[in-house]
């Protein structure tokens, strides 16, 4: 095949892949002191790729020498006023990326119970006003104007019991995450070129 050819084809390609949508489904329950769930990517409906979540399991003990070679990796850390400017573009970018993701379905349920119905009243409450922020958050953040939402919390006034199950399904145009992705590698080689002690230019202050 000649260039000719080759490199519109790729250039096509490429454009079409940016175009088509990821869906990944978050599945998460909890149930006592088990803790289990996955994130399942999807795309062309066929293409499947899934990452469970490890189970919950007695903490490690931590060894002296991992502490000091963490404290070597933080004093080679640039300027607090530098680490702080890497620290807004890296959860800017995310939000740039979280913008454009379109919810599909969100369905959170909770059971909760403590055994007494004051302290489960007042606990239900509680949570549901904890629910309502994150989702009024993600209405602020995400298209969520066709979403299948179903929220609820039951109480169980008579036993001890804390049940939560999260099911939920978004997508997002790869060519969104091909960006942030490239944005992200540029900002972590300019913090490794701070971190060895390379001059940039500094930003002009609002």
């Amino acid at each position: 095949m000649k260039p000719q050819i080759i490199i519109p084809v790729i250039i096509m390609a490429f454009a079409l892949l940016c175009l088509l949508p990821l869906k990944f489904r978050l599945y998460f329950i909890q149930e006592g002191t088990s803790v289990r769930g996955k994130i399942i990517f999807r795309l062309l409906g066929f293409l499947r790729y899934t990452v469970k979540f490890p189970t919950v399991s007695k903490e490690k003990t931590v060894r002296d020498d991992a502490g000091t070679k963490g404290l070597k990796k933080f004093q080679k850390l640039p300027p607090a006023n530098r680490t702080l400017d890497f620290v807004k573009d890296f959860f800017r970018i995310n939000l740039w990326l979280i913008r454009h993701i379109t919810c599909i379905r969100f369905f959170w349920k909770t059971e909760l119970g403590f055994g007494d119905a004051a302290a489960t009243g007042i606990g239900s409450g509680i949570l549901w006003s904890l629910k309502g922020i994150l989702f009024s958050f993600l209405q602020k953040n995400i298209n969520s104007d066709d979403c299948d939402t179903d929220i609820d919390i039951t109480p169980v006034f008579d036993q001890e019991t804390i049940r939560t199950e999260l099911d939920c399904i978004f997508k997002l145009p790869t060519g969104y995450i091909i960006i942030a992705v490239i944005r992200l590698l540029v900002l972590a080689f300019m913090f490794k070129l701070v971190s060895k002690g390379v001059r940039l230019r500094e930003r002009p202050s609002n």
